[in-house]
């Protein structure tokens, strides 16, 4: 059993390493996705406690205002009964606000929560330094961690120039979220579960399609459910794996078309060969036979001359391809001249008529388009009928068109007679020495230029074949 080599792997081996790979795929984009749920989650959630901790900040500082504003009023009014009063209830408040009032040189003249004597100068707060110079000022002084307390302060100077500072301490960002971080958490919880879910879901929906495709490549139908994105990708994988499957089911029938046309003049070769190498074979024989063999031969030599051209022309890498201008009527003239011996071996009129029409191309190819359908012309043709080589042109194309008075195609034929070893008479064929290659070389070469073959056939009256080429533009 012959060993895999190096990046062979068994067809079973294949399967699974496909499976394996597609797993992978899922697995990754599944893990993509839940991967970003959960940043976009978290984002989401630090976006929405800066948002709730921003906002309660603009409420202490909306709040501590309206206090420094009511107590300044007071203040105005001379009232330090009502002060003290209102002082004293905010010291039983929950959240407290600090009142304290700052002289000119930055001195506590008073303060709720402490003895003025003990407190140190206030000249270099912010927010008194603000208010001293532009009638009122603020500022917010946060802890160093998260958990710590934000203290929001506002400072008014009085008419007397003294300044009336109120502070208001609101919770840090953790500790406002104690209460709602266990709803937050479930909320969280099952976000990543949907999140979970729906990448399964996604993922399943992205890679079916694909799946189905490489498991049943001939299927017409593309999913209905699938991305209208991926369908252009779908269809365009779809059409290159039947035309790779195409391609090869026809070098399979190539080669075995091949064994096959080849196979038949070899055996003729073979047997004549032998009946002359045993003896016998009588002197007359003799003669026959090498008749045979040499005309087997020149089949054979024109069939693998046929069938190097046209595996040249698949390729579209011809060895001796040379582009110049050409005069396709001259072209043809020639090659009737070449072929009227061929013609009168038939009974066949072979003519030529036309005007002058340029184009740019190989010469041995035209040629090569020329005699292979006058050669189909002459081989189809009925004894004392005629063949008619025309050759025209319009402003974009050089036109040459085959006529002949032969046996016809039956229209059941017609769509395939530019196949490879295509027959419509396989015993005529072989009788005439035809390779069955010849239209399909015509139609590799006339392709390859970007024309255009039309074909017209009625049974015992005749086919006409018409190849449109680009002209010469000068």
């Amino acid at each position: 059993m012959r060993q895999a080599r190096n990046g062979d792997r068994p067809f079973c081996s294949q399967q699974k390493y496909r499976k394996r790979g597609r797993k992978s795929m899922k697995k990754k984009l599944r893990g993509y996705l839940i991967g970003i749920s959960i940043v976009i989650l978290a984002l989401t959630l630090i976006f929405t406690m800066l948002v709730f901790w921003r906002e309660n900040e603009d409420q202490g500082m909306k709040e501590v205002k309206s206090i420094v504003a009511l107590v300044a009023r007071f203040d105005e009014n001379e009232d330090p009964a009502q002060i003290e009063k209102y002082i004293s209830e905010w010291k039983q408040n929950e959240d407290p606000v600090r009142i304290t009032r700052i002289a000119e040189d930055g001195t506590v003249l008073y303060d709720n929560f402490a003895d003025p004597s003990t407190m140190e100068n206030h000249a270099d707060r912010p927010e008194v330094q603000q208010a001293m110079a532009d009638g009122e000022g603020q500022a917010v002084r946060h802890s160093v961690t998260l958990s710590g307390s934000t203290t929001c302060y506002y400072a008014k100077r009085l008419q007397d120039g003294t300044v009336l500072r109120g502070a208001l301490t609101i919770a840090g960002i953790m500790e406002g979220f104690t209460g709602t971080l266990p709803y937050l958490i479930l909320i969280a919880a099952a976000a990543v579960v949907l999140a979970i879910l729906y990448s399964w879901y996604i993922t399943d929906r992205f890679t079916d399609p694909i799946r189905q495709m490489a498991e049943h490549p001939f299927e017409s139908d593309i999913p209905e459910d699938t991305y209208p994105e991926l369908r252009p990708l779908l269809t365009t994988i779809r059409d290159q794996r039947r035309d790779v499957m195409s391609a090869a089911q026809q070098r399979q029938e190539f080669s075995s078309n091949v064994s096959h046309e080849l196979k038949t003049p070899l055996t003729s070769i073979s047997g004549y060969a032998e009946l002359i190498e045993t003896g016998i074979a009588s002197k007359s024989d003799v003669t026959r036979f090498a008749k045979e063999i040499h005309e087997n031969a020149d089949r054979m030599l024109k069939l693998i001359n046929d069938i190097i051209q046209i595996s040249e022309l698949d390729l579209g890498s011809a060895a001796n391809t040379k582009e110049e201008r050409l005069d396709l009527y001259e072209v043809a003239r020639q090659c009737a001249e070449q072929m009227q011996p061929e013609a009168s071996k038939y009974h066949v009129q072979l003519t030529v008529r036309g005007r002058e029409s340029r184009l740019t191309a190989d010469r041995s190819q035209m040629e090569e388009l020329i005699q292979n359908l006058a050669d189909n012309a002459i081989r189809y043709n009925k004894p004392n009928g005629s063949v008619t080589i025309s050759v025209d042109h319009d402003e974009l194309d050089a036109i040459l068109t085959v006529s002949d008075t032969g046996i016809g195609i039956p229209a059941e034929s017609q769509p395939h007679v530019f196949e490879r070893f295509y027959r419509v008479d396989k015993s005529r064929s072989r009788a005439t020495g035809g390779t069955g290659l010849g239209l399909a070389i015509v139609k590799h070469i006339v392709a390859a230029r970007n024309g255009v073959i039309t074909l017209r056939s009625r049974v015992d009256e005749g086919t006409t074949i018409e190849v449109r080429l680009p002209a010469y533009q000068t």
